[in-house]
């Protein structure tokens, strides 16, 4: 051979990938039967495995790691790092089948290590605890009546919400109701009055009165012969709504519809106080900013970008592609978490589904990444509803009583309390104050932040 074609031998067989060693590998099925570690109680076809200490701690984005699943291998590669303060990695990696919706999500510490792995065959997860050189563990599934949940019974439907009925001694029933919840600012909006007369006699010659809605909204039509009418008040002139009422049998009903044009000053609320006689109705319509236009493309709303102080008009004044918004996180938990953990390791269960939901929300393109900024071990006795140490967390009644000085000293955004598996009443993973209710993201109002449970 040519000393040139032994050279090109040579380069092309550099050249050749390299197929990378696998993650693991599976050890006897009886291999880990005297090990103390155990398996969560969901877990299902556990297969017990090893894998090499060095070769996780020489793992860096780019590596190519070769998962040997119970359907064969598949490669992922490495995307991301990100490492806690506790000293634990949390890496992602991405199936390298160019649909970038199937990952790995991945926590390593000194003495544990958990993943989940999401592959085209379904999930799994992955347990091990450091012997020696070796971590041993298991891979295995979920049980699949897992994450089966009750339907929400809570749930409020479109175009419900903060309605109320008219019941008084008057022979006269109304109801509200409005064609959308909420509003965006500058929409035409249909309020449907249903007036229902309850006695048994007619109502005649009487006019249906509508205040307040007009104060920040501009009237538009009615199907009823509703009318913009001024009235002087002792604070000023106002414009309220007339509605003729000329014949209404006795135990019949009628809808009046009239139809306002929200603006800015609307916001946050669209009250409308509807009154025949000494009877009297209100409701309450959530007016909210346009937080989805974006008006130049760039994909950050105008809306987020007038909060940045970007231009709503130039796609390259925003923040920097791929730039997160970084919320950090109090990170409380019971003894009862303690016991559940089945790594021993609470802190390590904490970074793994901090890491996994990272990991979702990168996958998702949504910029945010979560970071714990302390953890604290907290006793809240014997077991109680969720929503009783909400509200307790809430109230700062309790053990929760400097909760809110914990968060400003630990410099974290949000609080979080993580309540291990015990028998009761629950029948929800988790429960939050839901500020921004019916609102689309529109949180400038005070109402919008308040407190309600979801």
């Amino acid at each position: 051979m040519h000393r040139l074609s032994a050279l090109l031998a040579l380069s092309l067989m550099f050249c050749l990938p390299v197929q990378a060693a696998p993650l693991w590998q599976w050890l006897p099925q009886d291999a880990l039967a005297g090990q103390a570690q155990r398996l969560p109680q969901e877990a299902v076809s556990a297969r017990p495995l090893q894998l090499e200490a060095g070769m996780l701690q020489a793992l860096a984005v780019e590596s190519v790691l070769t998962l040997p699943l119970p359907g064969g291998d598949l490669d992922y590669r490495l995307v991301s790092e990100q490492r806690f303060d506790n000293g634990d990695r949390g890496l992602r990696g991405v199936l390298e089948d160019g649909t970038q919706s199937h990952i790995i999500s991945l926590t390593v510490g000194a003495q544990d290590l958990l993943a989940t792995v999401y592959s085209p065959e379904g999930r799994y997860r992955l347990q091990a605890q450091r012997v020696g050189e070796l971590y041993q563990g298991w891979l295995f599934e979920d049980s699949a009546g897992l994450r089966v949940l009750p339907p929400d019974q809570h749930a409020v439907e479109t175009g419900q919400g903060q309605l109320f009925e008219a019941v008084g001694d008057s022979d006269v029933r109304i109801k509200q109701s409005f064609s959308a919840r909420p509003s965006v600012v500058g929409d035409t909006v249909t309020v449907t009055i249903t007036l229902t007369n309850t006695s048994t006699t007619p109502i005649s010659s009487a006019t249906l009165k509508v205040f307040e809605a007009l104060d920040r909204a501009s009237f538009v039509d009615s199907n009823a012969g509703c009318a913009a009418t001024p009235v002087v008040y002792s604070n000023g002139t106002f414009q309220d709504l007339h509605c003729p009422i000329r014949n209404l049998a006795a135990g019949a009903s009628m809808e009046i519809r009239y139809l306002v044009r929200t603006a800015s000053v609307t916001a946050p609320y669209l009250t409308s106080v509807a009154s025949l006689g000494t009877i009297e109705n209100v409701a309450f319509l959530p007016v909210v900013n346009d937080t989805l236009l974006d008006s130049d493309n760039d994909g950050i709303s105008d809306f987020n970008e007038h909060i940045l102080g970007t231009s709503p008009t130039d796609p390259l004044s925003g923040p920097t592609e791929g730039s997160s918004a970084e919320i950090d996180l109090l990170l409380l938990y019971t003894p009862r978490f303690v016991s559940s953990s089945t790594t021993g390791n609470p802190i390590l269960d904490l970074n793994q589904l901090i890491q996994e939901t990272n990991d979702m929300y990168a996958m998702s393109g949504v910029g945010i990444v979560f970071r714990p900024a302390a953890y604290q071990l907290i006793d809240t006795g014997s077991p109680q509803r969720l929503e009783a140490l909400l509200d307790a967390m809430g109230d700062e009644k309790g053990v929760f009583h400097d909760i809110d000085f914990r968060r400003r000293s630990t410099g974290a955004d949000l609080v979080l309390l993580m309540e291990g598996l015990h028998d009761g009443e629950d029948e929800v993973c988790g429960i939050a104050h839901g500020g921004g209710h019916q609102t689309s993201g529109d949180f400038t109002g005070i109402g919008a932040r308040a407190r309600s449970t979801a």
